[in-house]
Order: C-alpha cells, then structure tokens, then sequence
C-alpha cells in the first residue's frame, strides 16, 4: 500500500516514470549514442551524448520528484537511503512509492555529478527493480480501489 506521503508524488508522475520498463526489460532502451572521436586509440573512451530515450526518462523522473528535490541531499545521507542504493533486495521489498521515486531522483541527481551512473544503475539492475516495484505498488493500489 501506497504512503500517505506520496501524495508528492502523484500516480500520473509515477506511471510517466514506469512506462520506460519495458524498453528496459526488452534491451530496447538505449541511455547513450556513442560519437566517432577520430581516433583508432583504444585506450581512448569514444564520447558519447544521451539518447533522446535517456533525455526522455531522465525529464520524466525529475518532472515527477519535483516537489521531492529539496529534502533529496539530507535522504540520500540517510541509513535507509544506503541500504535502498546498496541492495535491489531491499528496494524490491519496500512499500513506500515515496522512498522509491527518492531513489530514482537520487540515481538522477548522481549522474550529473558522476558522468555514466545512471548508464551504470540501469546496466546493473538497480533501475529496473526500482521501477518494476513502482509499477507492482501502482497495481495493488488500484486492485484496493
């Protein structure tokens, strides 16, 4: 069941975040278009520029946390932040849409200081549990209606 709390975070917010799992689970989402550098140099890492998928997803998660930003660098130090941002067990188990779109903002936010983060978490898994259980709470709190 959904908190009282993430009346913050509206339903329509959420369901703009979840709609990009399936591309996800798929391997149809592509975070980043790789650019010719000019160089053969394999030491070199090829640049690259988000995809307008990338662009897309990462508009949606910052449009529906917006009212969380604020609050999201005291979170992000919180035990409870750690053990969501270390264990896709614990964001898997979690019953709180609130806690969960914090996370997903956090993985946002992060990429903007640590280039390929999001890229990272998406790759790992991280951001595929984070939205898989947001579309799993989304659905009990309409089969509750």
């Amino acid at each position: 069941m959904a908190s009282t709390q993430t009346r913050s975070v509206t339903s329509r917010g959420i369901a703009s975040v979840v709609r990009f799992l399936p591309a996800i689970l798929n391997g149809d989402f592509r975070f980043c278009d790789k650019m010719d550098s000019g160089t053969d140099d394999p030491d070199c890492l090829p640049p690259s520029i988000p995809s307008s998928e990338a662009i897309e997803f990462i508009r949606a998660v910052e449009k529906a946390s917006k009212s969380l930003q604020e609050s999201l660098r005291e979170w992000g130090a919180t035990r409870e932040a750690r053990q969501l941002l270390t264990s896709i067990d614990a964001i898997l188990g979690e019953k709180d849409e609130l806690r969960l779109m914090k996370l997903l903002a956090l993985h946002v936010r992060t990429d903007r200081m640590v280039r390929g983060h999001l890229e990272e978490a998406i790759r790992s898994g991280h951001i595929t549990a984070i939205l898989s259980r947001l579309s799993e709470l989304q659905r009990e709190d309409r089969e509750e209606m």
